[in-house]
């Protein structure tokens, strides 16, 4: 459910450009509309999220991104905007940490946080990193890890003693909830103790997209099995124990000035418990 909307200046094709078709693996169209909502936001003259990887790539994949999504959200800029406080204050703590990002995709956090000592793992299928390699530039710190999330393969290649904080931006909700509380299950066992950042969408825009909601007459949102509330937290919460919440908000909730509408509206109750997606911070255990 989009908070916000914003214009940003007329996008300028990299010399570089690459088509989509000539990208190996498939795009997911879901990895260009969160590209798209953050690139479009960083090129504003007085961005509310600097990411100027996100920029780049947008200019290099030759793509009418206006054209099938429309005006960009901000959401997805409000959502990078909140894990990267979250992640910058963890690795003030622990500045040789890992970052376990599943479903990273086109992601751009990495470079947005890197402290030049963090080891981030891109965990996502082997379509989705094969795009990755093609569009965003390598780093011997960030290793891409061909794998699905909800298999336990993946879980062997990092460590489980080493300071570490686990992203799921804007993925769980693309899976089934048994699946997610399989998952939350999973990390809790191989990664007690460490917290865990991801974002949900309310059951109303569950059920919605099911019945294919339409941002446009261009695109169509997928299917997005598992939706959740923050009122319902809490039965999350006993469903995946030893999970906890540490702290859920709205969008609205996380940064006010930028949203003031949802922020005015998460002041009533059943708007912040049932209609409105959150950005929860949860500790496995």
């Amino acid at each position: 459910m989009p908070s916000s909307t914003t214009t940003p200046r007329a996008e300028v094709t990299d010399s570089s450009a690459v088509s989509l078709a000539s990208l190996s693996g498939g795009v997911s169209e879901t990895m260009l509309l969160t590209l798209w909502g953050r690139a479009a936001t960083a090129m504003k003259d007085h961005p509310v999220l600097n990411d100027p990887e996100a920029v780049a790539a947008v200019r290099r994949i030759d793509f009418d991104f206006r054209g099938k999504f429309g005006r960009p959200s901000l959401d997805p800029a409000i959502r990078a905007k909140w894990s990267d406080s979250l992640l910058r204050d963890f690795l003030v703590r622990y500045p040789d940490a890992q970052v376990i990002a599943l479903g990273d995709g086109l992601e751009t956090q990495f470079w947005r946080v890197d402290n030049g000592r963090l080891h981030w793992f891109s965990v996502d299928l082997p379509e989705a990193t094969s795009v990755r390699r093609q569009v965003l530039p390598a780093h011997p710190r960030n290793e891409l890890v061909d794998a699905s999330i909800v298999e336990s393969e993946w879980l062997q290649i990092v460590s489980s003693s080493q300071p570490t904080i686990i992203t799921a931006n804007g993925v769980l909700m693309y899976l089934q909830p048994e699946d997610v509380i399989a998952l939350l299950k999973t990390l809790a066992s191989r990664f007690p103790g460490v917290d865990l950042l991801f974002d949900t969408v309310p059951e109303w825009l569950s059920r919605r997209a099911a019945r294919g909601l339409k941002l446009n007459n261009s695109y169509k949102l997928p299917p997005l099995p598992f939706g959740i509330g923050i009122g319902d937290l809490a039965k999350l919460s006993a469903a995946a124990s030893p999970l906890k919440i540490v702290s859920a908000q709205t969008y609205g909730e996380a940064f006010p000035s930028l949203t003031p509408v949802p922020a005015l509206l998460s002041r009533w109750g059943y708007f912040r418990n049932r209609l409105s997606p959150a950005l929860v911070h949860a500790r496995l255990g």
